[in-house]
């Protein structure tokens, strides 16, 4: 969750787009199985 929270940080000093995240993917299976979805 840290490491989520630092890059969501980063988007608001960089313009790159969250779409362009190459672990983006990898969040989102690690979210789903934390929250038991």
């Amino acid at each position: 969750m840290t490491s989520m929270r630092g890059v969501a940080m980063t988007y608001g000093f960089d313009l790159r787009t969250a779409d362009s995240d190459p672990h983006l993917a990898q969040w989102k299976r690690m979210a789903r199985q934390l929250l038991g979805l």
